[in-house]
């Protein structure tokens, strides 16, 4: 995911507006089914999405193990942000968890549109995000419980969480499906 929560539909800011602007000028509606696969492993992906509606999941397999390594809702970004740096492969798919719209765009398009300058700005605030979102992930994984990570997904998307089946929570959580039905459990 490039960066949850980035929400540049709802942000004021002059480097926000025009930034949607552009992705609503150049990109392509899509509308996806649940269970459709939009960035797969060994292909190329030179675009990004913007979520207008749904919700999907980043996995990577490790063997015949799918890992969850994160979410993506409605108004956020997604792809691989590698490629803003080069046109690796990817190792992992972005798959539709529900029905979803998406608006697709490629890089190359978004710098035709945007001009060098700013361009560059928006791959800076990309990739900053995007490691920010790696670095929180890491200290989540090692100083946070699983229930609290558990709890912090209910307050920040208390619909959509049951959208997301109860296998995949765990797996992102890296608990097993019948800890996370344990934590579930709880009132909190």
């Amino acid at each position: 995911m490039i960066s949850p929560e980035f929400n540049v539909d709802q942000t004021s800011d002059e480097f926000s507006k025009k930034l949607f602007g552009s992705i609503q000028q150049i990109g392509s509606a899509r509308n996806v089914k649940a269970g459709e696969v939009i960035i797969s492993p060994e292909v190329t992906a030179p675009f990004f999405f913007y979520v207008k509606s749904g919700i999907f999941k980043t996995i990577k397999m490790l063997g015949a193990q799918a890992h969850i390594l994160g979410f993506t809702f409605k108004g956020d970004l997604d792809g691989d942000p590698a490629t803003l740096l080069e046109n690796p492969i990817q190792s992992f798919s972005i798959i539709a968890l529900t029905d979803s719209e998406i608006i697709c765009c490629n890089w190359k398009d978004l710098k035709e549109n945007l001009g060098e300058v700013s361009y560059l700005r928006v791959l800076n605030h990309f990739l900053i995000r995007y490691v920010n979102t790696l670095q929180n992930r890491l200290i989540e994984s090692i100083a946070v419980t699983a229930e609290q990570r558990y709890k912090d997904l209910i307050s920040q998307h208390p619909k959509q969480i049951m959208s997301i089946p109860q296998a995949d929570l765990a797996s992102y959580l890296g608990i097993t499906p019948q800890s996370l039905s344990r934590i579930r459990s709880t009132k909190f």
